[in-house]
């Protein structure tokens, strides 16, 4: 399917729930038109979308017909289904090895909403002194993190021996939560005492394809440079 059909993934230019989608693609090796739109934009194409559409979205184009698919982990999983990397397919076949992913995936989804009631603070300092709350020993996010830590350092990837879409998951959506990132009020140092998810970091981004595609990164997807 993927030679027949282009693609377009339409999203903010930010990282978070778009990353893992554009790292996704750039390991699979299948060729992605990265339409970043700013939220000024964004207020003028939503309304001409489905009703409650939400970014990203994938447009997939083939024989001339376009589909918009919505929901970023369902277009992980898609592109992983269709995509491999060194002959395996980055959403797993195999029955077990596709639960350890779609694990690691939902324990991300564990800790991830539990900032965004910070957006309706209004107070600039005090938004920014509660995400800082939010990731110190004790608090809920702290915990787990610490427990995706632990669970991290199963295998040498999330799922296993080789990477597959909950590594992209994993490492685009957690390091929003440490500065370089979008996000006031992180802090630099939230990953500090948890070394299995900053090795995770990098060794997927030493992969090959990712080297190269991170090479010159700046700014929020500076964490995803290596050496």
């Amino acid at each position: 399917m993927a030679s027949t059909c282009t693609y377009k993934l339409s999203y903010f230019p930010i990282t978070a729930l778009g990353e893992p989608i554009r790292a996704t693609f750039k390991l699979a090796g299948i060729p992605l038109e990265d339409e970043r739109i700013p939220g000024v934009q964004w207020k003028d194409l939503k309304p001409t979308l489905p009703a409650g559409s939400q970014m990203p979205i994938l447009h997939v184009t083939s024989g001339g017909s376009t589909q918009l698919l919505f929901q970023s982990r369902a277009v992980l999983r898609f592109i992983g289904s269709i995509g491999s990397y060194e002959g395996s397919k980055l959403y797993p076949e195999d029955p077990m090895t596709r639960y350890y992913c779609d694990e690691v995936i939902e324990m991300v989804e564990d800790v991830r909403p539990l900032f965004v009631s910070t957006f309706a603070i209004e107070d600039q300092a005090e938004k920014e002194a509660a995400r800082l709350a939010l990731v110190q020993p004790g608090a809920k996010m702290h915990a787990g993190f610490v427990k995706l830590n632990e669970r991290l350092g199963k295998f040498p990837f999330a799922a296993g021996d080789k990477p597959t879409i909950a590594d992209a998951y994993a490492v685009m959506v957690l390091y929003i939560f440490q500065q370089p990132t979008f996000l006031d009020g992180f802090p630099d140092d939230t990953f500090k005492d948890m070394p299995n998810i900053t090795a995770l970091k990098d060794r997927f981004c030493s992969l090959p394809p990712l080297k190269e595609y991170y090479s010159s990164a700046e700014g929020i997807r500076q964490p995803f440079k290596v050496a």
